[in-house]
C-alpha cells in the first residue's frame, strides 16, 4: 500500500469511529432523556414537572 493509500485508509475509518461515536452518544442523551422523562411522569408528586415555563 503506498503512502496516498494508507493515509486515505486510515481518514476513512478515523471518519466513520467519530460518526459511530456521535451516534452512540446521541443515543445515550436520548435514552437519559427518556428515563428523566418517565420517571417524572411514574413519579409526578415527587418530581413535579413545571408546565408554566
Amino acid at each position: 500500500m503506498n503512502i496516498l493509500r494508507t493515509h486515505s485508509f486510515l481518514s476513512n475509518h478515523r471518519s466513520r469511529s467519530v460518526t459511530y461515536g456521535q451516534s452512540l452518544l446521541a443515543e445515550a442523551e436520548a435514552f437519559g432523556h427518556a428515563t428523566r422523562t418517565l420517571h417524572r411522569v411514574a413519579w409526578p408528586t415527587v418530581n413535579p414537572i413545571n408546565v408554566a415555563l
